[in-house]
């Protein structure tokens, strides 16, 4: 998080985000995040693969940063997604 924005304007950019989510995404994001779960764990209790649960993963992380518009990680430029 950035320094220079409050815990509330934080959770005020969080929420639309989440809700700009796929359930699965979300699930998955809270899961990691609040449950401390690890990717083979998720891909058991979803029933899919690992590979699935990481693209999941990085497709939440993607929408928050949008919606809290942090600047755009280094490995973004990469794809085109």
């Amino acid at each position: 998080m950035s320094r220079d924005i409050t815990p509330r304007a934080y959770l005020r950019r969080v929420r639309p985000a989440l809700q700009r989510m796929s359930p699965l995404q979300r699930e998955i994001l809270l899961a990691i995040r609040l449950e401390d779960l690890s990717y083979p764990e998720l891909a058991e209790r979803y029933a899919i693969s690992v590979q699935d649960v990481m693209e999941q993963f990085t497709m939440a992380l993607l929408i928050l940063a949008r919606w809290v518009k942090e600047p755009v990680p280094w490995w973004r430029r990469l794809w085109s997604w």
